[in-house]
């Protein structure tokens, strides 16, 4: 009882901080000059590389797993693929910053249309044995897509799992973004790949 309203309490709130943000960052001139036409990545380099999520829809490239290949309730949500064309440091974050508005957008669906009811989920007490086979699934990652693999020999145990998570490739597209530019931008380029350093170290 009152979850509803706190939790949409706490997402305006939210909302007037993320676009106090953007309004700031995007006026800022010392900003816009530390970060418009810096680390370029350009649409070919990012899909050569297999880099996806905010890096690569900053690019122009308007590819997010939620909208192409809808899972849980996605396809009945309205939400917007937010891109960005210049495929700077800029870029990237006026996409993470509109995809927060977006994200508080699809949030507020949600509690608009979640059924009242118990909240707790009754949970199998046994392990199903999956046919023996393989597959791979793959959803938006906060970072890109998140792929999963499994391979099954009939057993209640995964014969081989195997996690692609998006970092990796991102991380691989920064010494091109790096080459040939100023140590002082290093920061704000690695910064806005925003490669997850523990996900890359295998």
């Amino acid at each position: 009882p009152g979850y509803k309203d706190m939790a949409l309490k706490t997402l305006s709130e939210l909302k007037k901080q993320v676009k106090s943000h953007d309004a700031m960052m995007s006026s800022d001139s010392i900003y816009l000059r530390r970060t418009k036409g810096v680390g370029v990545l350009t649409a070919k380099e990012a899909s050569e590389l297999g880099v996806a999520g905010p890096p690569l829809r900053a690019t122009g490239v308007e590819y997010d797993l939620r909208r192409m290949e809808p899972y849980l309730v996605y396809d009945d949500l309205d939400f917007k693929v937010i891109t960005q064309t210049d495929g700077d440091v800029f870029a990237r974050v006026k996409v993470r910053l509109l995809e927060m508005l977006e994200s508080i957008y699809i949030i507020e669906q949600c509690l608009d249309q979640m059924p009242s009811g118990p909240y707790k989920q009754d949970v199998t007490p046994y392990i199903t044995r999956p046919k023996a086979g393989e597959v791979y699934a793959r959803i938006e990652d906060p970072r890109g897509e998140m792929g999963m693999y499994i391979i099954s020999d009939g057993s209640d145990k995964p014969y081989r799992f195997r996690i692609r998570g998006p970092a990796f490739a991102t991380a691989q597209a920064l010494p091109p973004l790096l080459l040939g530019g100023y140590v002082a931008d290093v920061a704000a380029i690695a910064a806005s790949m925003d490669s997850c350093t523990s996900e890359v170290d295998r």
